[in-house]
């Protein structure tokens, strides 16, 4: 280390350089961080693979991978080894479901469609909800006359829930039909009708239900097809009844409730307009709304996803529960989203900052699902999605939600806020023991001579809010979009000096973290009532697996719920400091 900061030194004096600080920016999407730090009256060094700086900003990870354990602590680089545990979508999602307890509270349920048995539960589910919706799970009936489908998709709908609340539930598939799906499927949710499509809609079923049975190896075993139309329409009566036959009123439910205790992990409150039938398909690692689309069509979702393949890997993607009762706004009922730079300054132990103003983003068109026409502009909310600027601050946030839900200002700071922080926490921490372990691999592996460089990193952690306003985790983001040339370019230089501040002042001792008796001494920072915290409301704790965090977040000192100003730190606070 020594022998390194002298090379560094005789650098600084070939240059010419005195008390000045040297920084390394690579990637064009550092102009933010380049015009913040020659105010701060550093000199850049152009050369981007040097090791003579100060601080190196850098979009890319492997940018300063190589750096590891090679150099000094007293210089300074913006990523840490193993920090993909977090940016990866399919990766945060294994590592929230270690407990799904508390998982399920902050977000929602996500298939690793890689394995096949996370497929496999993915159609399961799909399934199970489609059924609920149909029998009308979500409002308490179970007619489902709501929704005016016809007798064979209330038998269908009506038998999956019976398989589900089966004990056995879990070895044998809830539809058990090509005929089954096929009802499944094409059933129509979308909108109440008239008797005439009704009619319309029982003819295409029953020339559906006589076209597949006729080679399903439910309705004849030996999988061969029907000779005659009288006895397709025999096997598909045993299979569905008689098309003016009545279903009974009510699923058989099993003993030990055991459906009853998965209606909380499954989360039907994410259910809305669409009847749960929408998910968002991801790619692992795409940004800026690239390899995401929503549908709400399981045979388009299963046909995309077969398709994304990366590296000899084959549906290559993750397919999440879509919020079908999303906040909006406006006069068209716009879906609004946000985003809120974290700062992770150190993972062991595990130091966490949040700038105290998300931003946030408005899609384009009105919110709302058409059967086969579900518009990218107003279910995605990534700025190169929009042809217009579809940003806004917090303040202009508050102020039109002010207007559309008086009160709204209130519940935001007491139920959102404490919501996505603990959110924040709880995805870091779950990631916090994969990232330790990757970085100390790495150093062994290297028989790396030294402690440095000191690393920190920035991310951006998507939420969405439900028309209740509670907060719902949708992914985190190394080295988010720094907003240049943009509405919000004011915005971010703040946040970026903040920042800086914030880790040059801790590296050189000017800025003091809180003892953890000073914090338990302080009050909880707020101008309103108490906070609303989701993981307070999570199941008994015999529900929790071993690998449990909720005790390390709500047992968090009150001055920290919803964030605590360091002195030095402003706009950022201080959400997590474990001693």
């Amino acid at each position: 280390a020594a022998q390194g900061w002298a090379k560094h030194e005789e650098y600084r004096q070939k240059c010419g350089l005195g008390d000045e600080r040297i920084f390394i920016c690579v990637g064009a999407n550092c102009r933010v961080v380049r015009k913040v730090l020659l105010a701060k009256g550093w000199t850049e060094n152009t050369s981007a693979d040097s090791r003579h700086f100060d601080l190196k900003w850098t979009m890319k990870p492997s940018r300063v991978d190589g750096l590891i354990g090679l150099l000094p602590p007293g210089q300074i680089v913006n990523h840490f080894r193993g920090s993909g545990n977090l940016d990866s979508k399919t990766a945060l999602g294994g590592h929230l479901g270690a407990c799904p307890a508390c998982s399920v509270e902050v977000f929602p349920r996500q298939y690793d469609l890689r394995s096949s048995s996370s497929l496999a539960m993915f159609i399961q589910d799909y399934a199970l909800t489609v059924a609920e919706a149909i029998l009308g799970s979500e409002t308490g009936s179970s007619s489902g006359a709501d929704l005016q489908v016809g007798a064979e998709v209330l038998q269908v709908a009506r038998r999956i829930l019976t398989r589900a609340t089966a004990a056995a539930a879990e070895d044998a598939p809830w539809v058990q039909c090509r005929c089954e799906w096929e009802v499944l499927l094409d059933a129509d949710l979308d909108s109440p009708c008239s008797e005439e499509a009704r009619c319309q809609r029982q003819v295409a079923i029953s020339r559906t239900r006589a076209r597949v049975s006729r080679s399903c190896s439910h309705c004849r075993p030996d999988g061969g097809d029907f000779n005659t139309a009288a006895e397709c329409e025999t096997s598909s009566q045993a299979c569905f009844g008689s098309s003016n036959s009545v279903p009974p009123a009510e699923p058989a439910v099993a003993p030990d409730g055991l459906h009853e205790q998965r209606c909380h992990l499954r989360q039907r409150t994410l259910n809305g307009q669409a009847h749960g039938r929408a998910w968002v398909l991801k790619s692992p690692y795409a940004s800026c709304g690239r390899g995401i689309s929503m549908t709400c069509d399981l045979r388009r979702l299963l046909n995309d996803a077969s398709s994304q393949r990366a590296k000899g890997q084959q549906w290559n993607c993750a397919v999440q529960k879509y919020i079908e009762r999303c906040l909006t706004l406006g006069p068209e009922g716009q879906k609004v989203d946000l985003r809120v730079w974290v700062l992770v300054l150190s993972w062991n132990p595990c130091v966490i900052f949040a700038h105290a103003g998300p931003y946030f983003r408005v899609a384009s068109g009105a919110f709302v699902f058409k059967r086969g026409q579900n518009s990218r502009i107003s279910h995605l909310t990534n700025r190169p999605q929009h042809e217009e600027e579809n940003r806004i601050e917090l303040e202009e946030f508050l102020e039109r939600l002010e207007a559309e839900q008086p009160g709204g200002t209130e519940l935001f700071w007491n139920k959102a806020w404490p919501g996505i922080l603990d959110g924040v926490r709880l995805a870091v921490l779950s990631t916090q023991a994969a990232v330790v372990t990757d970085s100390e691999e790495l150093r062994r592996k290297r028989k790396a001579p030294t402690l440095g460089p000191r690393c920190f990193e920035l991310f951006g952690f998507d939420f969405a809010l439900d028309r209740d306003l509670r907060p719902w985790l949708l992914e985190a983001n190394v080295t988010p979009d720094m907003l240049p040339q943009s509405c919000l370019e004011e915005w971010a230089e703040t946040a970026t000096e903040g920042l800086l501040n914030i880790v040059i002042g801790v590296q050189s001792g000017e800025i003091k973290f809180p003892t953890t008796a000073d914090l338990c001494a302080g009050d909880e920072q707020t101008e309103s009532g108490p906070s609303v915290r989701p993981l307070a409301d999570a199941d008994s704790e015999e529900d929790h697996s071993s690998l449990c965090l909720r005790s390390r977040i709500l047992d968090i000192p009150p001055a920290l719920v919803r964030g605590f100003e360091v002195a030095g730190s402003h706009p950022w606070r201080l959400i997590f400091a474990e001693r």
